[in-house]
């Protein structure tokens, strides 16, 4: 993450400049520098929840394709004894209808 740098007493000194009483203006920097710290730390929260999800969505990712891969292997070996069954069946039907010629 990269350091966001505020000038504090720059700033303070142009609002002195400007014709806002020193105590005011201090306030005003006090306020200003907390506002920007805290916008930083919710920033950096933000970028570490972003890698958090990112992480999980690897890992969702590569389980997926873990679980596609077993998808098809099953899909394959499923058309496999498809194909078998078929043919079995195919020779079943050839020899009834060669029976069936013969009478």
């Amino acid at each position: 993450m990269t350091a966001i740098t505020f000038d504090t007493l720059k700033y303070a000194n142009t609002l002195e400049a400007a014709g806002i009483p020193r105590a005011q203006a201090q306030a005003q920097v006090e306020v200003l520098a907390e506002a920007i710290q805290d916008q930083a730390k919710a920033v950096a929260n933000n970028d570490k929840a972003i890698m958090r999800v990112e992480a999980r969505l690897e890992r969702f990712e590569a389980r997926m394709e873990a679980s596609l891969s077993e998808l098809r292997q099953e899909m394959i070996q499923l058309e496999q004894r498809m194909i078998i069954k078929l043919g079995a069946l195919m020779v079943v039907a050839v020899g009834v209808v060669a029976a069936v010629v013969k009478l």
